[in-house]
């Protein structure tokens, strides 16, 4: 008898802050940092990377190639950061942690979709030129501080040009405190055009606007105004890493911002553009 395989797959939602998504990136930006993610405990092998990158402006965008690094702890203690996302790998001593890289090359080794989905882009690797051939391990028995999982960390550095841009502005301040419902009314394009937030959230998206105030997670969405989440249910990625911690009611939602208010003629973001989709076998 053949021995058993057990595939399984890992969604992870890299937080890209806001303050880094005001400009494009360019070739050779990181485009994450390391972001954890747990397995089930054991080694296993790498067979397939999904990247999910939402559009510019609500259309999508040109996929450009990717560059992930895989990387582990060492005596229980994460990579140190590769730099501030949007910017270049300035920061050492992460070295030792790496374990391996794959090239997402958008022309010969994946297979891309970016007309086709029309708000988004998706590619993954493919066969063309050999798919992914990594294992991803942790130290022996005394590296390691759980029973049920392992721990490792993904990053990306991106090869061309990405742009997160959304044009859904706000039009007047919002006094959170105020609000009877945890609704954003009145969006548009920052022109006075449909702001077709539809075309560009989805509902479980994270929202900031552009000065880094949280809004919250979206529950439903019209083309000029989002609605938010507050049923206490809480959001996770990564194999069980916490990503949003859900408000339990519309009290709890008005305070969350910290500032209290949303001013008029900002640009709203989604904290997670891009979504990254690891299958494996153990």
């Amino acid at each position: 008898m053949g021995k058993h395989s057990n595939h399984f797959s890992v969604t992870i939602k890299p937080t890209i802050p806001i303050a880094n998504q005001l400009a494009a990136f360019a070739t050779n930006d990181i485009l994450f940092d390391w972001t954890e993610f747990r397995i089930p405990r054991g080694a296993a092998r790498l067979l397939n990377i999904v990247a999910l990158v939402r559009g510019e402006n609500g259309a999508d965008q040109d996929l450009r190639d990717l560059e992930f690094f895989f990387a582990k702890r060492i005596n229980g203690i994460a990579p140190p950061t590769l730099g501030t996302p949007n910017g270049p790998v300035n920061s050492a001593l992460w070295q030792n942690h790496l374990i391996g890289m794959q090239y997402m090359d958008m022309d010969t080794n994946n297979i891309g979709s970016s007309v086709d989905l029309v708000y988004m882009s998706m590619a993954q690797m493919g066969n063309r030129g050999g798919g992914p051939d990594l294992v991803l391990s942790e130290e022996g028995p005394s590296g390691r501080a759980n029973i049920d999982h392992d721990v490792f960390y993904v990053a990306c550095i991106t090869q061309g040009a990405y742009d997160f841009s959304t044009a859904v502005e706000t039009t007047a301040l919002y006094d959170i405190s105020a609000l009877t419902a945890a609704t954003l009314p009145g969006l548009d394009d920052g022109g006075g055009g449909a702001a077709l937030a539809n075309t560009k959230f989805a509902p479980g998206d994270i929202l900031y606007d552009e000065d880094g105030v949280l809004i919250g997670e979206v529950a439903t969405i019209e083309t000029n105004a989002i609605h938010f989440r507050h049923d206490g249910i809480k959001q996770y990625h990564a194999g069980g890493r916490l990503l949003y911690d859900t408000p339990v009611d519309l009290r709890d939602f008005k305070i969350q911002t910290g500032s209290g208010d949303i001013a008029a003629n900002k640009e709203i973001y989604n904290l997670n553009p891009v979504t990254i989709r690891l299958s494996l076998e153990q």
